[in-house]
């Protein structure tokens, strides 16, 4: 929702739009529109600049993709992460707004592909 992400070749995660929900995997605050103009179609704090997500350390990406308000992020080790949307990415408390969070439920099986659709 209003929000991209984008995949690059060395495993790292690009986003920019709005970061309304924490689901551009940046902390609150960093670089934001300069324009007034840009921000008159997003709500919340936006990034017109493509930012890279925090994965964790070491952490390298195989496959994303981006739902209402949420990104999903799957690694080169099977992990899923997720950030945005806090009954997505279960964020525990609100020190872990707007970073990646591993999906406990999800945790241990070998998954290969992901998808996401507006709410789910």
């Amino acid at each position: 929702y209003d929000h991209t992400a984008a995949l690059s070749s060395n495993g790292s995660v690009l986003t920019w739009g709005s970061n309304e929900m924490g689901q551009l995997g940046h902390r609150r605050g960093g670089p934001s529109c300069d324009s007034k103009e840009s921000l008159a179609s997003f709500q919340g704090p936006t990034h017109c600049r493509p930012t890279g997500m925090l994965l964790g350390k070491g952490r390298r990406a195989s496959a994303i993709a981006c739902g209402n308000r949420f990104t999903l992020v799957l690694t080169t080790r099977m992990c899923l992460l997720a950030c945005g949307t806090p009954s997505i990415a279960g964020y525990r408390d609100a020190s872990s707004w707007g970073s990646a969070q591993e999906l406990p439920s999800l945790v241990g099986l070998p998954l290969m592909q992901l998808s996401a659709g507006d709410h789910h």
